[in-house]
């Protein structure tokens, strides 16, 4: 099953640097400071809005449930304060801080109008918020490609971001991310913001295929959940703030993760998360029902299969998928080549061969053509082995294949180098496998291998074992079916 995490990865790294450093300013003291409020507050109550899973909800046995509520639950455990939750509608729960009816607020963005009756805590967790769209709809990328539609935003920061920067647009608001992503699914609006892991979250529950699309590259925007109390409550927000520093970045992504895997039978002995670029087919991708694929994708579908475990599939960019891994959001990397410290390599289960590429129309034929050349590429470990053949040449280093293909187009370089299995089945679906060629003189194979933390390596001997159970006879036939169809 399919996890598309919200490309929050990147500015997660802040959100812990700023931690740490809030954590090492109070370490010496924390734990006698916390004590000492805890003998003042034995007993606090935290308000949170029902609807927002996987984040703060309500379960269907009636209590707080989801990411920030299991993080102030082991704020409790840091500092031995009771807590009771107190649930309402948004707006409710910023009356109920403001007016002392609840202590804390369990989670919310910064605005100036909040500040004047709230003070905030040190951040919580860091959340990009993603323009979604029906599959059928093309060339959305922007908030302005929105103005033909009927947005939907559930009620709060979101709604006032979506008005304040498309003023007259139609918009469709609604109390919750459950309500509108039930319309979205019922065809009333065909466009809405939310973050990633609300919605897959949604659909995971209701167990339907995803009929949306979004670019995991290009966030709408991106913010930070803080706890709140009521302006002047300085005791309580050190209390809030030396608390929340005791919980450590692993233990943070620890809940995150139990909420990615929270799908019937999961359980986080016999579910594998593996990260993914979400833009390398035929390898890794999502197909036009919104639903992991490609060869790489299978491959691993046969390893847990022979490891008789489940595996989910966590989608990102490049850089993100990469980094979930070295940050723990997933176990391992569907697959590359790298020879990066902080990871172990599994034993290889494909090759790839890398090809420079130019445009036919430039006569650029041979690796000597390339001298005083621009040469893009999307992967930093390419371009530093095309550097090793000695050329004089300045390589690019782009995000992804549209960028990589547009700048070769408008001339701001001269050639690429990428996979050829990929570039070549880019280039077929786009129809424009007569524009460029190949350059001569170079090629470069990688053995591809999964990856993991250079901490895991029970999980390295679990891999090899499962990859060694596949058969010869059945990687040709899961290579001929996304491969070569």
């Amino acid at each position: 099953m399919e996890i598309t995490p919200c490309r929050y990865i990147y500015h997660f790294l802040c959100l812990l640097l700023s931690m740490a450093i809030v954590s090492l300013f109070v370490e010496s003291s924390a734990h006698a400071k916390v004590a000492s409020e805890s003998e003042q507050l034995s007993k606090v109550t935290i308000a949170y809005n029902v609807g927002n899973p996987p984040l703060k909800f309500k379960n269907e046995q009636g209590e707080a449930a989801g990411i920030l509520v299991d993080i102030w639950r082991l704020w409790s455990e840091k500092t031995g304060i009771e807590i009771q939750f107190k649930e309402a509608l948004f707006v409710d729960t910023l009356e109920m801080v403001k007016k002392g009816e609840a202590d804390i607020h369990a989670g919310l963005f910064y605005t100036q109008d909040r500040d004047t009756f709230l003070d905030y805590s040190i951040p919580i967790i860091d959340i990009n918020y993603h323009i979604f769209h029906h599959a059928s709809l093309f060339d959305i990328n922007t908030l302005d490609d929105l103005t033909p539609y009927r947005i939907g935003v559930p009620k709060g920061y979101t709604h006032s971001y979506v008005t304040e920067n498309l003023p007259g647009a139609a918009i469709e608001v609604f109390d919750n991310f459950p309500a509108l992503y039930d319309s979205a699914l019922d065809g009333f609006i065909m466009v809405f913001v939310s973050p990633v892991m609300n919605i897959e979250y949604h659909l995971r529950k209701k167990g339907v295929s995803n009929p949306f699309r979004y670019n995991p590259t290009k966030p709408v925007y991106s913010r930070i959940y803080l706890g709140a109390v009521q302006e002047g409550k300085r005791k309580l927000l050190d209390a809030v703030n030396q608390g929340m520093a005791q919980i450590s970045a692993a233990e943070r992504i620890s809940i995150q993760r139990k909420w990615y895997k929270r799908t019937k039978g999961d359980t986080e002995k016999d579910t594998y998360i593996i990260a993914c670029d979400s833009n390398y087919a035929p390898m890794t991708m999502l197909n036009a029902r919104g639903q992991p694929a490609g060869l790489f994708v299978d491959i691993w579908k046969k390893w847990a299969e022979k490891e008789k475990v489940q595996v989910h599939f966590l989608f990102d960019t490049w850089e993100g998928s990469i980094q979930a891994v070295k940050e723990g959001l997933a176990d391992f990397h569907s697959g590359f080549e790298s020879d990066e410290t902080w990871l172990l390599s599994s034993l290889p289960f494909y090759r790839l061969s890398a090809k420079v590429y130019s445009l036919r129309e430039s006569k650029l034929r041979s690796l000597e053509d390339l001298t005083d050349k621009k040469i893009a590429s999307i992967d930093p470990y390419y371009a530093q082995k095309l550097k090793e053949s000695n050329l004089d040449l300045e390589t690019v280093i782009v995000n992804d294949y549209r960028e990589l293909l547009g700048s070769i187009a408008r001339g701001a370089v001269n050639g690429f180098i990428e996979d050829e299995l990929a570039i070549e089945d880019i280039m077929q679906r786009q129809g424009r496998q007569g524009e460029f060629t190949q350059v001569d003189g170079f090629s470069y194979h990688s053995s591809i291998s999964a990856v993991v933390h250079k901490e895991n390596y029970q999980l390295l001997e679990r891999i090899n074992r499962g990859l060694q159970a596949i058969s010869v006879q059945e990687y040709r036939q899961l290579e001929n079916k996304c491969v070569f169809h």
